[in-house]
């Protein structure tokens, strides 16, 4: 009903990321499958896990909360235009450029949850404060596309709050907020934990390297679905046969397997597509960003997280709907959006990680793991 000239995803994509193909995206996508799955193989040294003991004692949901809101105020959420508040399913609410509502999931023997999921939403926060206040009710004070916005996300959750730079600055701001329970965590050991690369059945929660595979298995059955070149019964087993290739996992149930996702239930197809374009995207202004603050690293570390918001500003955030996205990312990053800057962004990263996985070989029986 919508239309379309190309595959008939294309109109889905439209939603989501005007001017997106199934042309354009299957590229991209097959390049990062392929790197990724060969970079989890290579991670497949059993004795290797960091320990991850010290942050399963138990850390207060309130000190939690507490702790979330200084980390947001230190990286430039304000406060005066918007608020922080725990809920059972993150989200970030925009009532107006000064008006934004973030929430949080937090778990008591889980500290870096919350860490990371407050960054994540900060991402989308620190984007919906970024637009000019004369804009606002215009589209120049909404943001490009979702994949824009997921990017900024990812970017902070990901490429800033998985650094060791960033662990420098929060490490002595973390002890202090939970004393006594975490006196004797070291840089080493919390970055370790931050940057683990270990296999999950399930999507939500899993790590910078295997995340995008999820992503991966569930636009190629979309694709594939729509397509009629699979039929919805073939789901469960397609699942169950590339959660096994890309991750080397084996569903115990479809519950855990090609029911996880809610967003089938709710006919909302194609929005996955948004989780790994803004990681790609991500990958580009980042490497575009490092490019024009040479010493992010450094001021990342002392805690100087303006200039990093500041640049995000001028480069993204104010522009709103002026541009498509694809256009956005080619103005910023000088280049149309590509798939290498994050595969090097990745691979580099995670080449000389600690193996996560059983070293008997890829494939894990996943009714053995949590």
């Amino acid at each position: 009903m919508y239309g379309y000239e190309g595959d008939i995803y294309d109109a889905l994509l439209e939603g989501f990321e005007p001017g997106m193909t199934v042309a354009r995206l299957d590229p991209m996508l097959a390049a990062v499958r392929e790197r990724m799955v060969l970079l989890l193989e290579s991670l497949t040294v059993r004795d290797k896990r960091p320990d991850r003991s010290l942050l399963s004692r138990c850390y207060p949901i309130e000190k939690q909360m507490a702790f979330a809101r200084d980390l947001a105020r230190a990286v430039g959420f304000d406060f005066e235009a918007g608020r922080l508040e725990k809920c059972g399913h993150a989200f970030t609410e925009a009532i107006a450029i000064g008006d934004v509502r973030m929430t949080i999931r937090c778990v008591e023997d889980d500290p870096l949850a919350s860490i990371y999921c407050l960054l994540h939403e900060v991402g989308h926060g620190l984007y919906e404060q970024g637009f000019v206040g004369d804009h606002e009710s215009t589209p120049m004070a909404q943001a490009v596309s979702g994949c824009v916005h997921e990017s900024q996300s990812r970017l902070w959750e990901n490429m800033v709050g998985r650094s060791r730079a960033f662990w420098q600055f929060a490490l002595p701001r973390f002890k202090t907020a939970f004393s006594r329970v975490a006196d004797d965590i070291d840089l080493e050991t919390i970055y370790q934990c931050a940057t683990e690369v270990r296999p999950t059945l399930r999507r939500v929660g899993s790590d910078e390297v295997t995340y995008n595979l999820h992503i991966i298995l569930r636009y190629e059955l979309e694709r594939d679905l729509l397509n009629a070149r699979i039929q919805v019964a073939d789901l469960p087993a397609l699942w169950r046969e590339r959660m096994t290739q890309y991750l080397g996992l084996i569903p115990p149930n479809d519950g855990v397997g090609v029911l996880q996702d809610v967003h089938w239930s709710m006919y909302d197809f194609g929005c996955f597509t948004t989780y790994a374009l803004g990681n790609l995207y991500a990958g580009q202004i980042y490497q575009a960003m490092r490019r024009d603050l040479p010493d992010l690293d450094e001021q990342i570390a002392r805690g100087e997280f303006l200039p990093l918001r500041e640049w995000l500003r001028n480069k993204i955030h104010r522009h709103g709907m002026r541009y498509q996205a694809a256009e956005l990312i080619e103005k910023v990053t000088g280049q149309p959006p590509a798939s290498g800057p994050f595969l090097e962004y990745i691979s580099k990263k995670y080449s000389k990680a600690r193996a996560t996985q059983d070293g008997s070989g890829r494939q894990i029986d996943a009714s053995t793991i949590d």
